[in-house]
């Protein structure tokens, strides 16, 4: 439920949580599954999940997939992670930059090649070194990654309780990244612009 839980709330403050609610389309992409998930969603909470005031498309993703909107500038990447079944990164390409996520991983040599070159890289950094998962990434596998990667800015996210987040960035840097690292918070906000990246104060 930490992959999808915030899904549901997300359609229903789309509508309901902002001065002008959306009518755009909005495009949901995820792995095999998703589908059968919005349904079950809206068993649950009611008929708003599959019709909530704006168009929903969904598109589901093998790992290795890609997408493309040739006429918004726009292309998707998605790559197996060593998490579960389904769980994949996603690498995203604009007119303005691109950016990475992993999603939940563990330490995989193909993700520094695949995000190579992202201006903003948004990683899982769960647990401190010394407590290895082969499902989730400790400063010193993403370190490893982010060198390989090389993003402009790389954001830090989903660590537990174990792993204090104001220390990732040291612990990144004496493990030999010296990137600029901004340690990811709710509401957090990142401008891209013509590969420039730039913080927006939300706190």
């Amino acid at each position: 439920t930490d992959h999808v839980g915030e899904l549901a709330y997300l359609l229903f403050v789309l509508k309901h949580g902002q001065p002008a609610p959306r009518d755009q389309e909005l495009v949901v992409f995820g792995p095999a599954g998703l589908t059968d998930h919005l349904e079950a969603l809206a068993l649950a909470h009611g008929a708003y999940i599959r019709d909530p005031g704006f168009p929903v498309t969904v598109h589901e993703l093998e790992a290795g997939e890609s997408w493309e909107k040739p006429e918004a500038g726009l292309r998707l990447l998605s790559r197996a992670t060593p998490h579960t079944d389904r769980s994949m990164a996603v690498r995203i390409e604009t007119d303005q930059g691109t950016v990475g996520y992993t999603g939940d991983t563990g330490p995989d040599a193909g993700l520094g090649p695949f995000f190579r070159g992202c201006d903003i890289l948004i990683a899982e950094c769960s647990r401190p070194d010394g407590m290895e998962l082969e499902t989730h990434l400790t400063p010193g596998d993403l370190a490893e990654l982010a060198m390989q990667a090389e993003p402009k800015a790389l954001v830090p996210v989903h660590s537990y309780p174990s792993l204090d987040p104001s220390t990732i960035p040291q612990e990144l840097q004496a493990a030999g990244f010296a990137g600029m690292v901004l340690t990811g918070w709710d509401g957090l906000g990142l401008d891209l612009v013509r590969g420039r990246v730039k913080v927006l104060e939300t706190r």
